[in-house]
């Protein structure tokens, strides 16, 4: 998914979060790729913010992490950039 689909996200934020979430779990990226059905460079992306899990996928990667929505993807602040 490319980051015009998630305006109103803030995509390094959500990376930095997805990143802790991983460690909070004592995964590697490589168990999330494979969970994932992804690759482990999709997870790095991910993780670095330049790129989001497709919607398809986010409720998937919020079960493997044992989060919410909300506690996945991290909003922009009122008045950020859109």
């Amino acid at each position: 998914m490319g980051k015009n689909d998630y305006r109103g996200f803030d995509m390094e934020k959500t990376g930095q979060n997805i990143e802790r979430l991983i460690h909070e779990k004592k995964m590697t990226y490589m168990e999330v790729a494979m969970h994932m059905n992804v690759t482990v460079q999709a997870v790095y992306k991910w993780r670095k913010g330049k790129c989001l899990p497709g919607w398809d996928m986010v409720d998937q990667l919020c079960k493997l992490l044992g989060t919410t929505f909300d506690g996945l993807i991290i909003r922009k602040e009122d008045g950020g950039e859109t």
